[in-house]
């Protein structure tokens, strides 16, 4: 099956608004598939292109050329010299789309109707975020990037030209694909290419849509933009629709957004993985709602699986979920899988321990997260130009129980957030002086520790009489003692192999790779090589 490109328009709408030396420019729908067809006839023959524009116009022209001519677009996970190389390395032949790309706008000569795609296009390869663990490689179909915008829109209720889109966050990411790129595609609302920064940009973006009597705007960004330009000064812009996402935004910021603004407020739930599963208004609804199409299995234990709509399989989440209503259609986010913190018998999550830092008056941003050299330690990193590091923890102690305070606790100028506003935990690790174990993958989480059992433990009497061996049991369990510190559980064993005997007081380094739940890979090394290896499966406890 194909499905066009553009949804929608007619082609004298605007579909595209570009700002230049000639001032505000509307970009119909027929001139802008004309400069897409043309684009795609000068494109480097190939599979795969490399998108590494940062303009918003010059990345729609360049993806749908790229898509027309029947490539799959690659986003890379930042715009570092070395993740380019890296991914032209592993997709040889590829070919770069970055600014300097002549899009013809101006002279291209007007097409239509619009081309279709083939519905099993592999259109885009994106890459997680890395937040809490090594960024993953996912791919994505025209099929069901149209039925995502499909899922956006119904649960919005975006209509053709009742909106002017425009986003902070760059479209090499899922969110900012969905909300931007693929929503004004896909929906008829013209998208505005201006990304602003400061409160001042997004002033005057309003100011040149209303003169312009165009739709109102609708502005997709996360909750760190959000309050930056809130707390700008000078009148509200006039927005009259926000979708925040990426991270979890403070209800009162909803709130006092919604009031100062008189623009409302929504959240998306979602992932690289889904895209957007589910969406609220976060200034009155504590539960989220599942947006069109979409269904979820939840277990007693908070696990879930998502389907429908744009999921071309069953996708289990990485998030612990509880129902809120019997429809089963509202349901509230309890925390990671990964983001469970349990010390001294006590219980919360990284968020929650971040968001108590970031409440504090003279907080401008902070992060919990776990140490990766000192298994079940916390620690956190703090931006408070007009704090020191000990009143922010004597203020932090009137917030959280003691066993959750992070040791250590630093200062910094700013934390090393992504345009989406998330944080590499192997950067935050970085920024205490925190690296992997030697010989092991620096970007995966990982727990590391020395054992010894000590001839007098009781488990020995009697085992191999007079050549005494640990009892490979008990090294099983040393392992779950240490996932348990971390806030997991073992829920099944794929793999163990014993290669070599433990004898009491020998010294074993244990090393347990964190980077996939369903596939914990671990190791136990004696001075002359490996003693255990094994692969298990984990939630969290």
């Amino acid at each position: 099956m194909k499905t066009p490109l553009l949804e929608g328009y007619g082609p004298d709408d605007t579909l595209l608004v570009v700002h230049d030396g000639e001032g505000r420019r509307e970009i119909g729908a027929a001139r802008f598939v004309g400069a897409v067809v043309a684009l795609a006839s000068r494109l480097t023959h190939g599979t795969h292109a490399l998108q590494r524009c940062e303009r918003t116009d010059a990345f729609l022209v360049s993806t749908c050329a790229a898509w027309c001519a029947g490539q799959a677009v690659v986003m890379p996970p930042t715009r570092l010299d070395a993740d380019r190389d890296a991914l032209l390395e592993r997709y040889p032949g590829a070919h770069v789309l970055d600014d300097a790309l002549d899009l013809a706008l101006d002279r291209a000569a007007d097409h239509w109707p619009p081309p279709s795609l083939p519905d099993d296009l592999l259109a885009a390869i994106l890459y997680t975020s890395g937040s809490t663990r090594v960024p993953r490689e996912l791919a994505k179909t025209w099929g069901s990037l149209c039925r995502g915008a499909r899922t956006f829109a119904e649960t919005f209720d975006i209509r053709p030209g009742a909106w002017t889109l425009a986003g902070t966050v760059s479209p090499q990411h899922m969110f900012g694909l969905e909300a931007t790129v693929m929503a004004a595609l896909r929906t008829g609302c013209a998208l505005d290419a201006t990304r602003p920064r400061f409160g001042t940009d997004l002033a005057a973006l309003a100011r040149a849509t209303a003169e312009a009597k165009a739709a109102p705007l609708c502005l997709a960004t996360t909750p760190l933009h959000l309050e930056h330009f809130h707390r700008s000064s000078g009148p509200p812009p006039a927005v009259h629709r926000i979708i925040v996402s990426t991270m979890p935004i403070a209800r009162m910021l909803a709130s006092d957004v919604e009031r100062d603004w008189h623009a409302r407020v929504d959240e998306i739930y979602g992932s690289t993985e889904c895209g957007m599963i589910a969406a609220r208004r976060p200034a009155r609804d504590d539960a989220f709602t599942l947006g069109f199409g979409l269904s979820l299995a939840i277990d007693a234990d908070g696990d879930a699986i998502a389907s429908g709509a744009q999921l071309d399989a069953p996708v289990a989440l990485d998030d612990r979920l509880a129902w809120r209503d019997e429809s089963r259609r509202a349901f509230a986010l309890e925390g990671r899988k990964g983001d469970m913190v349990k010390v001294a018998g006590k219980r919360t999550t990284l968020a929650a321990l971040g968001d108590h830092l970031r409440r504090i008056e003279g907080v401008d941003d902070g992060a919990f997260f776990p140490s990766v050299v000192q298994p079940g330690r916390l620690c956190a990193l703090v931006v408070a130009p007009t704090l020191d590091e000990t009143e922010v923890r004597r203020r932090l102690a009137e917030r959280i129980d003691p066993a959750f305070m992070p040791r250590p606790l630093i200062r910094v100028e700013r934390l090393p957030r992504d345009d989406r506003g998330k944080l590499a935990l192997t950067e935050l690790q970085r920024l205490i002086g925190e690296t992997a174990p030697a010989g092991g993958d620096e970007r995966c989480d990982r727990i590391a520790r020395e054992l010894v059992v000590d001839a007098g433990h009781p488990s020995l009497p009697g085992h191999f009489p007079g050549n005494p061996v640990v009892p490979g049991v008990l090294l099983l369990a040393e392992v779950e003692s240490a996932l348990r510190e971390r806030g997991l559980r073992v829920v099944g064993c794929t793999r163990i192999k014993f290669v070599a005997p433990v004898t009491p007081g020998q010294r074993c380094v244990l090393d347990i790779a964190l980077g996939d739940l369903d596939a914990v890979a671990f190791t136990m090394k004696l001075p002359a090589g490996l003693a255990v290896s094994g692969t298990l499966r984990c939630a969290a406890a």
